[in-house]
């Protein structure tokens, strides 16, 4: 369980059958939605009820870092075991770049600049 400072519970975890550990990333969307980076998939919430309203699993374990994109439609996630990073269109799960950091277990966080030699 994670708390907010109203006392709310912001993220509570059901299933006790997993007992591996995950880090989890969250990003509000444009729309205000939700979306988590679960470390095999990315979820995305309904703003008002907070249910999942879809997921993109992903091809392996480590993907946690989530981040907006500055182009609408994509997010950017980071996999924190092997360092590979990639811009994920949200209609179909399609990766459509990616690239590494060339180290293990070191991404954890993941951020867009929007210079001058960024898309818009």
């Amino acid at each position: 369980h994670v708390g907010g400072d109203t006392g709310e519970e912001l993220l509570v975890t059901l299933d006790k059958s997993n007992s591996s550990t995950h880090g989890l990333s969250a990003v509000a969307t444009a729309a205000g939605a939700g979306t988590i980076g679960t470390g095999t998939s990315v979820v995305f919430l309904d703003q008002d009820s907070g249910e999942i309203t879809h997921e993109i699993r992903m091809d392996r374990m480590g993907w946690a870092a989530v981040a907006s994109s500055i182009d609408p439609g994509y997010l950017l996630l980071g996999n924190f075991f092997d360092g590979e990073f990639v811009k994920l269109r949200v209609d179909d799960g399609k990766i459509v770049a990616r690239n590494t950091i060339n180290e293990e277990r070191s991404l954890s966080g993941i951020a867009q600049y929007p210079g001058p030699l960024a898309s818009h």
